[in-house]
């Protein structure tokens, strides 16, 4: 966030980073941050944080090359992710906690910034994504 709030005071782009070709450079700084993260969780044999790491490079190494050539939700996919990390590692009982992710779909096509496709294709990504992750490495 703070690259994004210091480039969009110098006016070079909005908050929400509405230009799908100005978001690449943003999301590459935060895979960085991820991978950095996730080697020092490794090194400390941090097995919990490990994962929820992996994770988010992951997904947003996905949501950056979908948006190459098609918007993608990242608000969405920022919902459903560490939804399903708890719903993998704590259990089923917190599936009721995907309707945080209806909410961010009903307000994102409120505000008309994502069609539902781009929404959907978001959430989704990120669900799979993280499935596939603890999955592999939990």
């Amino acid at each position: 966030m703070l690259p994004i709030f210091y480039f969009s005071i110098k006016g070079s782009t909005d908050m929400e980073v509405r230009e799908r070709q100005k978001r690449t450079f943003f999301f590459l700084i935060a895979i960085a941050c991820y991978i950095i993260s996730s080697a020092v969780f490794y090194l400390l044999d941090y097995h919990e944080m490990l994962s929820i790491s992996l994770a988010y490079a992951f997904v947003t190494a996905a949501v950056m090359l979908v948006n190459i050539s098609w918007k993608i939700s990242v608000h969405s996919a920022g919902v459903a992710g560490p939804t399903t990390a708890m719903v993998y590692v704590f259990g089923l009982w917190l599936i009721p906690l995907y309707s945080l992710t209806v909410l961010v779909i009903l307000v994102r096509l409120k505000m008309k910034a994502h069609t539902l496709p781009q929404l959907i294709a978001g959430t989704l990504m990120a669900i799979a994504i993280t499935f596939l992750t603890y999955f592999l490495f939990y």
